[in-house]
This record gives structure tokens, C-alpha cells and sequence, in this order.
């Protein structure tokens, strides 16, 4: 079963309630793992804000980069709402409020400096490009997609920068939320694979390597944290 473009496999979760069995074990394990890391990704993005809100500390921590994926779900919930993808305005108000119990949490702890502030407007910006022009809806959201991948790699340069700098601190984030991120973009990559999306498959695997990155940073020692 083809998509008609990169996110229209977005779909296929409602098939897969009522024609499971007539899927490709490769679309029936990319679905499961999508729902199941959906879930996952909601609960550890909440254990990290609780992890800033008890030690009062957001090091370690990108702002940009949190702040772009918490729009990233908020924009999905519209353009879902728009293409009537009642899966994807689902995955979107799943994760909108861990994201955002996240960024409040950093907000009342941290000084936010010019390039965070202007990020949410960008963000929110997102969000109106796409009440703006409805009839490029999948374009623009296709190319925010592709956005996370430079927002990824903003909390990787923070990482990067600190050890350049040799500071000892661990930091607060956990490697849980990029563990998740690292599977996450498996299932989706398995059902790209399934249904022959490569857009999808090339942005699952770059997605992938930037989140494992990221955590291999992680368990090092000098950015060890406490599970």
C-alpha cells in the first residue's frame, strides 16, 4: 500500500483498526512502534520537566530546540485538523502538554535570552503560515519536519560546546527522552520502508543518528545522569 506523498502514511492508522490483517507486517510494526512511542515520548518529556522543576536547572538543556518540537506537535494538531488526520491530531495534543510543562518549567527557572524568545515567535509563526495559506498546508508541514532535524541538532552543538569547554557539569537532561527519539524514528522507518516513502525514510534515518548522537554524548562521563 503506496502514500500519496511523505506524510500520507499519517493515515494509515485508521485502516489499521479495521484492515490490520491486510497490512504488511513492516506497516503492522512501524504502526505499533509509532502508537507505542507516541505514548512513551509523552511520559519521559514529563519526567524530564519534573527532573528541571526538582533540581531548579535547565543545563545542559536547548531551549531552540525544545521549544521548535513543542510547535513541531502544536502545528501537527492543525495541519491534522486541516486534512482531517484525526491520527495525527491525536500524536499532537498527546505530546503538546508534556512539551509545554517542559518549557514552563525552564521558563521559571532560567533566564531566556534573545534567540530562545525569538524562536517561540518563530514557532508560533509556524502555526500561522499554516491558517494563512491552507492550500500549501502539507508543503509547509513537510518542511517543518525537516526543521526538527536543525532543531536536533541544536540541543547536539550544546552538548558539543560544553565539552569543548571542559565544564563538569552533568547537566539535567535524561538520555531517556533521545533513547525514545532513536526508536521512534526505527518505527517510522520501518513503515517508510514498508510503503517505499523514501522522504520519510531519509528523514527517519537523519532523525535517528542526530537523537543516537545525542545520547551516545550522553553516557559519557562527564554527561552521566541519574535514572
Amino acid at each position: 500500500m503506496a502514500t500519496e506523498d511523505a506524510w500520507g502514511l499519517l493515515q494509515e492508522p485508521h485502516l489499521a483498526v479495521s484492515q490490520w490483517s491486510n497490512l504488511p507486517w513492516g506497516q503492522q510494526v512501524g504502526i505499533a512502534g509509532i502508537i507505542i512511542f507516541t505514548i512513551l515520548e509523552a511520559r519521559v518529556v514529563y519526567h524530564q520537566a519534573a527532573t528541571i522543576k526538582e533540581r531548579r536547572s535547565a543545563t545542559a538543556l536547548s531551549i531552540p530546540c525544545f521549544s521548535y518540537l513543542f510547535f513541531h506537535n502544536t502545528v501537527a494538531i492543525t495541519y491534522g485538523w486541516y486534512q482531517d488526520l484525526d491520527s495525527l491530531v491525536l500524536n499532537g495534543l498527546v505530546l503538546m502538554h508534556p512539551y509545554a510543562t517542559l518549557l514552563w518549567n525552564t521558563f521559571r527557572i532560567k533566564e531566556w535570552f534573545v534567540a530562545d524568545r525569538l524562536w517561540m515567535l518563530g514557532g508560533a509563526g509556524m502555526m500561522a503560515s499554516l491558517l494563512v495559506f491552507p492550500r500549501h498546508n502539507a508543503l509547509l508541514f513537510f518542511i517543518f519536519s525537516l526543521g526538527s532535524l536543525f532543531a536536533l541538532t541544536l540541543q547536539l552543538s550544546e552538548l558539543l560546546k560544553r565539552r569543548l569547554v571542559s565544564t563538569k557539569s552533568k547537566g539535567v537532561l535524561r538520555r531517556r527522552v533521545f533513547v525514545c527519539f532513536v526508536l521512534q524514528n526505527g518505527a517510522w522507518f520501518m513503515y517508510a520502508q514498508a510503503v517505499r516513502d523514501w522522504p520519510l525514510m531519509t528523514l527517519s534515518v537523519l532523525g535517528g543518528s542526530i537523537s543516537l548522537c545525542i545520547v551516545l554524548l550522553l553516557v559519557m562521563e562527564r554527561y552521566k545522569e541519574t535514572d
